[in-house]
């Protein structure tokens, strides 16, 4: 059956996989275009992913479904059987429930991609030695002023964030290197073009109460698109996060406007793109201060009573891009230090080329 016949648009992109689209209907093509209902979905979930199209019927009008049967067919004539198909999947569209996608961690790339694309945040396994190096790092930095000559102190940047948390931004390559490792695990999961453009320990010393984080996105303007910009978050201290405390709440792009919540888990970077709008779960320090007293494994004793997250900015990078310099703007507005990547050979902004 050709995508007309089925009611849906004619694809724009790369089609995906020939699915099921609804009872009476042999196969359509799903591509980015028809999948618009369902933003940021990605052809390799039809591929990969089956769970994700119990409900993925088209949705249009009634008037375009009386158009489109009204339209001859080059080959053979619509069955009744599929006209009947035809509105048991519009019912089914609006009637049942939608399955959300649930992001969990992948062996491959592609269907980690496929969680970034489909609901806004995907997970990457990161190695221990990783974790314990910035664990060290965070550790020396709060203890001794040496260990904090390549890092600058950010706070208080607006009323997304409560006051008790501050953002220490790596200014070199020393102070980029311990975050290096953890960086290549989770570059390894994205596209080859993304780069590391920033990296920091946030660390909270006190509560997080309800309402003093509020939703926001990391790279909001709008001349940074979608699925160009990441940010990374990793569990530093303590090494078991309370259970119900701390975590990231987030709304999926695939979801009806509820709020998730994710859990920081050790050895789990949590990636979610720039667009998707999240803020930190409300914590008290008194949990966090349990938390360490309870899994300590005398690592990090210094930071005892703090909530520290390895926080890692990815943003892809080709020749062309045109949101570099909107790019190092948000940056600036976070206090973090603009790094070679934002920049051409001879130390400018990249002209926008967007126009």
């Amino acid at each position: 059956m050709s995508t007309m016949s089925s009611g849906l648009r004619p694809c724009r992109f790369k089609a995906g996989m020939a699915v099921p689209a609804s009872p009476g209907i042999a196969a359509a093509h799903v591509c980015n275009s028809y999948m618009g209902t369902a933003p940021g979905f990605w052809p390799c979930c039809a591929q990969r992913c089956p769970q994700t199209l119990r409900v993925q019927s088209p949705r249009v009008s009634l008037r375009q479904q009386r158009m489109t049967s009204q339209q001859p067919m080059k080959g053979s004539q619509m069955s009744i059987a599929d006209h009947v198909g035809l509105l048991l999947g519009l019912v089914a569209g609006r009637v049942l429930p939608r399955t959300r996608r649930r992001p969990e961690l992948r062996e491959r790339p592609e269907d980690f991609r496929c969680d970034l694309r489909t609901t806004g945040l995907g997970l990457v396994s990161v190695p221990s030695r990783a974790v314990a190096a910035m664990r060290a790092f965070a550790e020396e930095m709060y203890s001794s002023r040496s260990g904090r000559s390549s890092l600058v102190r950010a706070g208080g940047l607006n009323g997304a964030f409560p006051e008790t948390m501050a953002w220490h931004w790596a200014t070199n390559e020393n102070g980029m290197e311990p975050f290096q490792p953890a960086a290549e695990a989770i570059r390894s999961q994205l596209d080859q073009d993304f780069q590391l453009v920033a990296a920091s320990l946030v660390i909270a010393d006190g509560d997080c109460p309800v309402g003093a984080s509020r939703m926001h996105l990391d790279f909001g303007p709008p001349s940074i698109p979608k699925y160009v910009a990441a940010t990374a978050l990793l569990p530093v201290y303590p090494q078991v996060f309370p259970q119900l405390e701390g975590g990231l709440e987030y709304l999926p792009w695939d979801g009806e406007g509820e709020v998730v919540v994710q859990r920081y888990r050790e050895g789990e970077a949590v990636v979610f793109d720039g667009k998707l709008a999240h803020r930190t779960q409300p914590f008290t320090k008194e949990a966090f201060m349990a938390a360490a007293e309870k899994h300590s494994s005398g690592m990090g004793e210094r930071l005892a009573g703090l909530r520290v997250l390895a926080s890692l900015s990815f943003v892809s990078l080709p020749p062309r891009a045109f949101w570099r310099r909107a790019v190092r703007q948000v940056l600036e507005g976070y206090g973090a230090p603009v790094m070679p990547h934002l920049r051409d050979d001879v130390g400018h902004d990249v002209k926008d080329l967007s126009s």
